[in-house]
């Protein structure tokens, strides 16, 4: 893993910070003391802003700071596409230890992104109620049709 490249995500001042109009919101907290908090902005189906705040190390923050850069822009199923090993080719190899970081990072996006859907009463996630995170992340395998 590139130090250097870590160093920079997680100081990167770029999509951290609070985002007060945010369309979907998700507190995810876990036994170690880690936090975060995934913001994320939604006009016609994309992302257009990504924000996050966090409670952790250094390899949470940079991990944090490449999803945000990886979602914004995205449609919404695109940015469900994104992976924890998507996560780690951005940030470099992280060591054995370290890996769960990619995905709580995930699991935090993805669960800021259905409260976005819960909100508005979308199908998608009205038939996904009550089935977690990961059963979200299949059904957004394939783009929706267009009617």
């Amino acid at each position: 893993m590139s130090q250097e490249r870590l160093r920079h995500l997680a100081g990167s001042e770029r999509h951290r910070g609070r985002l007060d109009d945010a369309d979907g919101v998700a507190l995810t907290e876990y036994g170690c003391g880690d936090g975060i908090i995934f913001f994320v902005k939604v006009v016609a189906d994309r992302l257009v802003k990504v924000r996050y705040l966090l409670k952790g190390c250094q390899n949470l923050a940079a991990c944090c700071s490449a999803a945000a850069a990886l979602a914004e822009g995205k449609e919404i199923w695109e940015a469900m596409l994104i992976s924890p090993r998507d996560i780690e080719a951005a940030v470099g190899e992280l060591p054995p230890e370290e890996r769960h970081t990619t995905d709580y990072v995930v699991e935090a996006l993805y669960r800021s992104i259905r409260d976005y859907q819960e909100k508005h009463d979308l199908s998608s996630s009205k038939s996904m109620l009550g089935a977690g995170w990961r059963s979200l992340y299949v059904l957004a395998q394939k783009p929706p049709l267009k009617s």
